[in-house]
């Protein structure tokens, strides 16, 4: 039987065609061995098989309506790997294959869950698990198919709701990548700028009539951009000509934004439907924004405050791999606030106020101020007290559920028992039948106390993880 679902990214590389990778991948899934991991993954690829079928009919029916053409005809398709850490999109002469990297996935689902879950202890997980993905941003950290189990055991429409907006982006993130290889990217509704031709003002610029603008993210007024209005054209962003590699991102992502909406309309797009579906994928998405700024900056420049962060980068001029992800999300804001007017929705500007309500708490000071401090709580050194207690509880939970995690700093261990370590301990006893599945949540309620007063009298995580906590649980909770 299979060991693994996923494909290794040295496999991927040595494909010969798009076809034989997808071959692979699904003998792998029909093969795979009944084991907990492998039931995730398989969960997962059950998701995105039929992805690009499903694309390519919805966009041939309704993507015109909204300036997106069909999907080139040569072959892409969706996998599992261990692909480094990012999703990835690799190119064969017969077509692509949009590689999902496992670990990545899964703990952006965990995170996005346990934010969004109304349960007392949620908050203190997601927080704890942003400075576990700080400490290690580019592997698996300790049981995450436990506290998968964990979040499917407590509750499922949740659950499933929030593992479909978090896969379903990424993967049309990527297939924005095949699309603009083909098309371009004339549906975004942005203009880029040399910076030398704008001393000649606005209108040698853009043309008569011509008037710019602030674009004010949230309700703040924070802004990231700024945004021309021009007789005869739909608004768009200003893009810096120094900047204009950036559009390789900003394409893909409001590409996942329209033709979500198209999936979501079976091809006949529907503005009420939009109105409905908008506030709750606009908090996963900004969530999801988040995990990819800590991952990002955990391997390069270190937490900071997200827009000082962005200014600066913008000043000096910064090439990333990447656009940073507040301006990302901004410019999905601008996106959704402009297909909401195009549709006529009526309703726009109330269902727009509950997304800036949601940006406002994800990208401000307070809350990337508690992220640095989680970080910090996972960087900074324990007594050795404190790891002489912690440490022998962290590696026999993980003797027993058959896990290796010896490289793992001792800090990190302490944080994984006193955040999560008993929710992992409930599932297991599920698992075996030591516990009935009937009283699950009684047990998980209990245990989820201790957890919550256990880290609240911490003087090495408590202090640091309380801010971001609290940021959390304030959080508008529009998912579900």
């Amino acid at each position: 039987m299979t060991e693994s679902i996923c494909l290794k990214l040295d496999e991927l590389q040595a494909f010969k065609s798009a076809g034989d990778g997808q071959r692979e991948f699904l003998s792998r899934v029909r093969d795979a061995a009944p084991t907990r991991e492998l039931a995730i993954q398989k969960s997962i690829a059950n998701r995105v098989l039929a992805f690009p079928a499903d694309l390519q009919r919805d966009l041939d029916n309704g993507g015109s309506a909204i300036g997106i053409e069909p999907l080139p005809g040569r072959t892409w398709s969706v996998v599992l790997a261990h692909a480094g850490g990012r999703p990835r999109r690799l190119s064969y002469p017969d077509g692509s294959i949009v590689a999902l990297d496992y670990d990545y996935v899964v703990k952006a689902f965990l995170f996005c869950y346990f934010a969004v879950s109304d349960k007392r202890h949620c908050p203190t997980v997601a927080t704890s698990l942003l400075g576990l993905v700080s400490g290690i941003p580019n592997g698996p950290i300790p049981f995450q198919d436990v506290l998968w189990a964990c979040a499917w055991h407590s509750d499922q429409s949740l659950a499933h709701s929030v593992m479909s907006d978090i896969v379903d982006f990424i993967v049309l993130h990527e297939a924005g990548h095949i699309y603009l290889d083909a098309h371009g990217a004339d549906f975004l509704q942005m203009v880029v700028v040399d910076p030398a031709r704008a001393v000649g003002g606005v209108e040698a610029v853009f043309g008569p009539g011509s008037v710019v603008t602030e674009f004010s993210v949230g309700t703040q007024g924070r802004s990231l951009w700024q945004q021309v209005t021009r007789p005869g054209h739909e608004p768009s962003l200003i893009l810096p000509g120094t900047d204009v590699s950036e559009r390789r991102e900003y394409g893909p992502d409001v590409f996942a934004l329209l033709t979500r909406f198209v999936l979501d309309s079976q091809g006949i797009p529907d503005g009420r439907l939009a109105l409905q579906v908008t506030p709750a994928r606009m908090l996963f998405w900004n969530l999801l924004f988040v995990f990819e700024a800590v991952v990002e900056e955990s391997m390069n420049v270190g937490i900071a405050n997200q827009y000082m962060l962005e200014m600066s980068r913008r000043e000096a001029g910064r090439e990333r791999s990447h656009p940073h992800a507040h301006s990302r999300v901004s410019v999905l804001h601008f996106h959704i606030s402009e297909l909401l007017r195009r549709l006529a929705v009526a309703d726009a500007n109330a269902t727009m106020a509950v997304c800036s309500g949601v940006h406002d708490s994800l990208w401000s000071d307070r809350f990337w101020t508690g992220v640095a401090l989680a970080s910090n709580a996972c960087e900074k050194r324990a007594d050795n007290t404190m790891f002489e207690q912690w440490v022998p509880v962290f590696d026999s939970m993980d003797a027993r559920m058959g896990s290796v995690h010896t490289e793992l700093r001792p800090n990190l261990k302490c944080l994984v028992v006193k955040s999560y370590g008993e929710l992992c301990g409930l599932v297991a006893a599920v698992t075996l039948g030591t516990v009935p599945p009937d009283r699950f949540s009684a047990f998980e309620l209990a245990i989820g106390e201790r957890i919550i007063q256990g880290l609240a009298g911490d003087t090495h995580f408590g202090e640091h993880l309380a801010p971001l906590t609290r940021a959390i649980t304030d959080l508008p909770k529009t998912g579900g």
